[in-house]
């Protein structure tokens, strides 16, 4: 079901952890778009960082529009995002009619506008942009692992498998969130989900299964910086065995839940 407006109410939220530098272009980013001030808000959730990402955001944020909401929390677990996910929708504005996520990432001052889109349709759509990755910044197509689902001349590729959904270009209507939000467990992330990976692959099989239709938009892409051992260890991550882990547990217990012998392929 589209939107009530041609231009929807957006919450995008981010959640993040010792990266301060990453949140604050993230944070600079989501504030430079080219959307009305008054049709957007901005949360972000600082998962107890030690390195003063909250202080940082809240200086950065001060006298800023569109709104900007700062989240708190206190860090217990690695990689628990299904949880922190579903914080940042809980304390969205209720006129939030879009949400869109982004995390730790470089966005394109049309961001929003190539997301919404997708929402003013009769049918309702879920999107995931491309991600960009690498030392240095790109927006090339060909450097997206995921080029492969977009079609002639980079058009969208539509009905795309749950397993193409970035968590870090995503988005989705209010109204699915509601139809996904029907048992303590799943708000609507299934927060039975921890470790590393694929929370947003089983959120997309559910909101598939709700109607949305899955969609790989090119144009909606975000750029990530690549990891590296350094950062990595200056958060205090062993990320090569908590990946390795948590995709592997993650991974069963979605075919488990959704009764599939393996993960779809993209």
């Amino acid at each position: 079901m589209k939107t009530s407006t041609p231009t929807p109410f957006v919450t995008v939220f981010s959640v993040t952890y010792n990266q301060r530098g990453r949140a604050l272009e993230t944070l600079a980013d989501a504030l430079a778009q080219d959307y009305p001030d008054d049709r957007y808000e901005i949360i972000f959730l600082d998962d107890g960082s030690t390195d003063g990402t909250i202080d940082a955001l809240r200086s950065a944020a001060k006298g800023a529009a569109p709104s900007v909401r700062l989240i708190a929390g206190v860090h217990e677990k690695d990689y628990h995002h299904a949880a922190l996910f579903n914080r940042c929708i809980a304390a969205a504005s209720g006129d939030a009619e879009v949400f869109i996520q982004a995390e730790d990432v470089n966005l394109r001052p049309d961001f929003i506008r190539q997301h919404v889109k997708w929402h003013v349709l009769d049918r309702p759509h879920v999107v995931s942009g491309a991600k960009f990755e690498g030392e240095s910044e790109t927006w090339s197509i060909s450097d997206c692992k995921r080029h492969s689902l977009a079609g002639v001349d980079e058009s969208p590729g539509l009905d795309v498998p749950a397993s193409a959904i970035w968590a870090a270009s995503l988005s989705y209507p209010r109204s699915l969130v509601e139809a996904l939000s029907t048992s303590p467990a799943e708000r609507p992330y299934d927060e039975r989900m921890e470790g590393y990976g694929h929370h947003e692959i089983e959120f997309a099989l559910r909101l598939e299964k709700a109607g949305g239709r899955l969609v790989y938009d090119p144009s909606a892409g975000i750029y990530h910086k690549d990891h590296t051992a350094t950062s990595e260890s200056a958060r205090g991550f062993d990320r090569e065995r908590m990946v390795r882990e948590g995709l592997a547990a993650n991974a069963r217990f979605i075919c488990e839940k959704h009764g599939l012998d393996d993960l779809p392929r993209w």
